[in-house]
């Protein structure tokens, strides 16, 4: 356990967690609760334009779902597509290695209820632009505290999963001043054998520009077993997008994310942190991966959330919003 830190893995440890929200995430999980904000309309979008969308159709997807768009940023030599929603205390999102602003359709109507939500593309992903030179993480650190120097931000949230996860503990090692607290979900410090071997699979099918074997090799990985038989049909429509991807920019991403070995210095990490992870995530498992985080920070709490894969703040954004909302509020009194 981590100093300070607590792990969650029963509805009862979720409920001391989340301090008076668990009651609606424990009637989710049994079908009781429906929320207006995360509708099939949503589930169905999201699906679509994941992983890719044309850049024409930006400002008609955009617009769908409302918010005040500023669309670019120049820094660090690189434009950065963003968006702002709500005010309050800022909080700022990490998408997924292959993801973009569009995959927070399901929490940035929620939070920004509460916060100042930011989204914003990484350089390679989305309509952000897709140098050709190698990114890092310490890079993408970089051009994340140039945009919110830009925006006149001097201290901000960081809500990531997994890749923007990873982007949000190197933000921490490398700014810390600026940061208040950490969400951190489905994430890794490290790269065992078995995820190195994975990493590599999906590269090589970047490599290729091969939609079918992209989509093949990334699916299974994502979500939980369940999800995906549900989902099936969805899911077989959002590969015939896999053609617009920039396959490129996408092998830099994962170069970027096989240099990850940062477990060592955790401990250096002050600020409060939550790691989250699904139980049945099988591509960056709890055990020993968010475990392993969550023991290393030293003021952290960990919530598992039953029966998602890696894909949490899609398979289950009712709770993941429920916990990042517990998180802050407790960061924020």
């Amino acid at each position: 356990m981590g100093r300070g830190g607590k792990s969650y893995r029963s509805p009862h440890a979720r409920r001391r967690s989340l301090r008076g929200r668990d009651t609606r995430v424990l009637q989710r999980e049994t079908g009781e609760v429906q929320d207006s904000e995360v509708s099939t309309f949503h589930r169905q979008f999201r699906l679509l334009h994941l992983w890719g969308r044309k850049d024409s159709e930006a400002t008609t997807t955009r617009s769908l779902r409302g918010g005040i768009v500023l669309p670019f940023k120049s820094v660090n030599g690189v434009k950065l597509y963003y968006e702002i929603h709500g005010v309050g205390e800022p909080v700022i999102f990490g998408n997924g290695v292959f993801s973009n602003t569009l995959g927070w359709v399901y929490q940035h109507p929620v939070i920004s209820k509460e916060y100042q939500v930011i989204l914003y593309d990484m350089r390679g992903q989305g309509q952000s632009e897709k140098p050709e030179s190698p990114y890092s993480f310490d890079i993408h650190a970089e051009d994340q505290k140039l945009l919110l120097d830009e925006l006149g931000i001097s201290e901000v949230h960081h809500v990531g999963i997994s890749y923007g996860a990873e982007l949000g503990l190197v933000f921490a090692l490398n700014y810390p001043d600026m940061l208040k607290s950490l969400v951190v979900c489905s994430a890794v410090s490290h790269i065992g054998p078995l995820l190195y071997n994975m990493a590599q699979l999906w590269r090589n099918a970047c490599m290729l520009a091969d939609p079918e074997l992209f989509y093949n090799a990334t699916v299974p990985l994502n979500f939980a077993e369940t999800f995906i038989q549900e989902q099936q049909p969805l899911l077989e429509k959002a590969k015939e997008r896999y053609v617009q991807l920039n396959y490129p920019a996408l092998v830099r991403l994962m170069d970027a994310f096989l240099e990850l070995d940062i477990t060592d210095r955790l401990p250096e990490i002050e600020c409060p942190a939550c790691v989250i992870a699904g139980e049945k995530d099988i591509l960056k498992p709890a055990d020993p991966y968010s475990r392993l985080i969550h023991e290393r920070l030293p003021n952290s709490e960990m919530v598992i959330i039953r029966d998602s894969g890696h894909a949490v703040t899609f398979e289950k954004p009712e709770e993941f919003n429920s916990v990042v909302l517990g998180f802050l509020a407790k960061q924020t009194q």
